[in-house]
């Protein structure tokens, strides 16, 4: 069987190995660290899940958990890191790279983002309470039902992103960019509903 190798090295110490075009919506990864045994996919406990192209490997993430936020807070990047339910709040994260990054559900309350990249990342029901977002870049992110009231979103850039049901109360969109943006559902800065 013919299977192409791809390598990610995470801080020496960890790697992660896709094997992929193996048989039709198949994948195995190959997860291995000091702390955690060796791990193969597909694991029943652990199912891949099902690709309508096996090659896209858009929804594997490549860090999470205190190995992501260590790597934040070295390099100023994580892309395609997993920060679901993370309490990252009060940070100072001005200019990181958190593009694709999962950030589903994550506090990020009084948090500085300013000229962050988080182009394509979840913050599906993120708290975003007070945050600084100044030249943020959220373009085609998905922030349904995030909450972002009284936040600071001046010249952010929300091109093509989703936010149904977002919570924009009290918030400050001095020159933010919301061209194509869903926004059905969300409250604005004035307290009005978006039809």
């Amino acid at each position: 069987m013919n299977r192409q190798l791809f390598s990610i090295s995470l801080l020496s110490a960890a790697s992660l190995i896709v094997l992929t075009n193996g048989p039709a919506n198949a994948a195995e990864m190959v997860y291995t660290s000091p702390e955690y045994p060796t791990q193969v996919y597909p694991d029943p406990a652990y199912p891949v899940p099902a690709y309508s192209d096996p090659a896209d490997l858009s929804q594997i993430y490549t860090l999470s958990g205190d190995l992501a936020i260590a790597t934040l807070q070295e390099t100023g990047a994580c892309v395609r890191c997993d920060f679901q339910l993370a309490d990252l709040s009060g940070r100072q994260l001005a200019g990181v790279d958190l593009t694709g990054a999962n950030l589903l559900n994550a506090n990020l309350l009084n948090t500085n983002l300013s000229g962050a990249k988080l182009a394509n990342a979840n913050l599906s029901g993120a708290n975003l309470t007070g945050a600084s977002l100044v030249l943020t870049n959220f373009s085609q992110a998905i922030l349904t039902d995030a909450n972002l009231a009284d936040a600071n979103l001046s010249l952010a850039n929300f091109t093509a992103a989703k936010m149904r049901g977002a919570n924009l109360s009290g918030a400050s969109l001095l020159f933010a960019n919301f061209y194509g943006t869903e926004l059905g559902g969300a409250t604005l800065p004035d307290g009005n509903i978006q039809p």
